[in-house]
């Protein structure tokens, strides 16, 4: 395991010398001050009364530009990104195999508030319409993540290593000083928790567990979670060319 001192976060528009990048040299002379710009954006916005999650929203006005060998790049992961998000939701609703595999239980997935039990054995012809995918830059050949207490000792090596055969490049795994956001597990526990407690307090359960000594809550589920049988027809997974990735696709195996 490594850990390495701070680091300022990387400029995309400047390098080290303040000089604009050559892909951002035009889009800066055409803005003058990107600051006033987005304080502007944000102005506007404000007396709008445009809001996202109950704030006023914000975004910045300078667009991101990509050279077109790092376009190439991310092309290539957000699609294979995508297929993957497209054939998780249909056997998810479907056949059920992802929990079979234990890749991930069926209590994890149904405890989720964006589980939708009624799509069960439904074939969309896509399932994945829209995907809000961010793109974050890390240090080519380095990547920084933060552990739960309970992560396994051999996760940092085992993710280098991973990371190797996938990419063909050597990688180094650092831990960060900064809290990293809760996992989808943690997330999960803490709301079939609340859900439980919740059970728990209800007359009626609270009667039956006292009827009933050593009787345990095994699973809750919302009343949206009673739902129709599973189709035997497995979904259509659609992988089509039309959403933006050309024809350089690579279905993996």
């Amino acid at each position: 395991m490594t850990r390495r001192d701070d680091r300022p976060p990387y400029d995309e528009a400047f390098d080290d010398a303040g000089t604009p990048r050559p892909h951002y040299a035009g889009v800066l002379a055409g803005l003058d001050d990107p600051g006033a710009l987005r304080a502007e954006a944000l102005r506007r916005l404000d007396a709008r009364g445009v809001t996202f999650g109950g704030e006023t929203a914000s975004f910045d006005p300078v667009p991101r530009v990509l050279t077109e060998p790092e376009w190439s790049e991310l092309r290539a992961g957000i699609g294979q990104r995508l297929r993957a998000l497209e054939a998780f939701a249909g056997d998810v609703y479907g056949e059920g195999r992802v929990f079979e595999a234990g890749v991930v239980t069926r209590e994890e997935v149904e405890s989720s508030p964006h589980h939708e039990p009624a799509m069960r054995g439904a074939t969309p012809r896509r399932w994945i319409a829209f995907a809000g995918l961010d793109v974050v830059r890390c240090e080519d050949g380095a990547l920084e993540i933060a552990l739960e207490a309970s992560a396994a000792k051999t996760l940092v090596n085992d993710l280098s290593r991973k990371l190797q055969l996938w990419t063909g490049r050597s990688w180094m795994v650092v831990i960060s000083r900064e809290p990293g956001q809760p996992t989808l597990k943690s997330v999960a526990d803490a709301r079939k928790a609340e859900l439980e407690v919740g059970v728990r307090a209800d007359p009626l359960v609270k009667a039956v567990l006292e009827r009933f000594p050593g009787a345990e809550i095994v699973g809750v589920r919302g009343a949206k979670d009673s739902a129709p049988e599973p189709s035997s027809v497995e979904p259509e997974i659609p992988l089509p060319d039309d959403i933006g990735f050309g024809d350089n696709w690579e279905r993996d195996e």
